[in-house]
């Protein structure tokens, strides 16, 4: 009898230590998703935490103490999740911000080209391009935000080659006439 309980007991440990280990193969899965999505950058003190507990809870599978540790290092892995989704978002984000700078600057070279006038059907599609970006960058996460800012930026230039291909004496950025197919001006 005795010899069957203690079989029993050293399966239920074996099995327990087993499901801790899993638990801990699942924690340094999502470690190293938040790390390549840049976790210790973009959340440094989310980071820092999880590396700490995940160094207790292997102190507690290192003591035999496996239902803590499985529960420890669940807890971590959902740490680490949220430092993944922390990183993810801020690069996200990031990326919005660059393609909302360049589509800025492009808005801002069509316009000193002579604006909408001659190429409003572009025009407007890039204003509405760009609207889109800066209402989908409010969100959280910003999806969508820079690929909104990319089509702006894109129309807008559209609409300055347009405005160039309609009016060859185009305002260049210094504001010096000049002509589109770089002939010589006359009367100066």
């Amino acid at each position: 009898m005795y010899g069957q309980a203690g079989e029993a007991a050293r399966e239920a440990r074996r099995r327990a230590r087993e499901v801790a280990e899993q638990a801990r193969a699942r924690m340094h899965e999502a470690q190293r998703e938040a790390e390549a999505e840049g976790g210790p950058r973009y959340a440094a003190l989310l980071w820092a935490e999880a590396e700490a507990r995940a160094t207790e809870a292997a102190h507690a599978l290192a003591g035999e103490a496996f239902s803590e540790a499985r529960d420890a290092f669940d807890s971590v892995g959902g740490t680490y999740g949220r430092v993944r989704d922390i990183a993810r978002e801020a690069r996200v984000r990031e990326a919005a911000e660059r393609a909302r700078a360049q589509a800025t600057r492009g808005r801002e070279r069509a316009q000193a080209a002579g604006g909408p006038g001659y190429a409003s059907e572009l025009w407007e599609a890039a204003e509405a391009k760009f609207s889109e970006g800066e209402t989908a960058i409010a969100r959280k996460p910003p999806s969508g935000a820079a690929q909104a800012f990319d089509d702006a930026g894109v129309l807008f230039a559209r609409a300055e080659d347009g405005l160039q291909t309609a009016n060859p004496f185009a305002v260049h950025e210094a504001n010096v006439p000049v002509r589109v197919d770089n002939a010589p001006m006359t009367g100066q």
